[in-house]
């Protein structure tokens, strides 16, 4: 008998889209990455590959059993080699990514821009 298959979802966003002018602001300003491939690895082999949608949403079909999930994106950073999961037969896990553009601002004035395609306006620090 074949395992029941298990789903891993989520969504992949980028951060900060607007440059940072402190530490902890708080915003939560992000964005959804349109074609960031999401990988499901074992013992370091992909089994399991897609590209995300226009939303920035994903969806594996994957065994049962323990991964790695990963997500990358030209241009973006991942601050974790990948998220390590453990999934039962029929299970949906939902695994969430926020790759970092590596946009920010500087003490003064300096403009940056976003690798998604926004521009920043020049901000200052408070």
């Amino acid at each position: 008998m074949l395992p029941v298959p298990s789903l891993v979802t989520g969504k992949v966003e980028a951060w900060p889209i607007r440059p940072v002018s402190t530490v902890g602001d708080g915003r939560s300003d992000t964005r959804p990455v349109a074609g960031a491939v999401v990988e499901a690895l074992q013992d370091g082999n992909v089994v399991a590959a897609t590209t995300t949608d226009d939303d920035g949403r994903y969806e594996l079909r994957v065994r049962p059993g323990s991964y790695v999930i990963r997500a990358m994106a030209e241009r973006l950073h991942s601050k974790e080699p990948g998220k390590t999961v453990s999934i039962a037969a029929g299970q949906t896990l939902t695994v969430g990514f926020v790759l970092d553009t590596g946009i920010r601002c500087r003490w003064g004035y300096q403009s940056a821009t976003c690798p998604l395609g926004v521009s920043c306006r020049r901000a200052r620090q408070a």
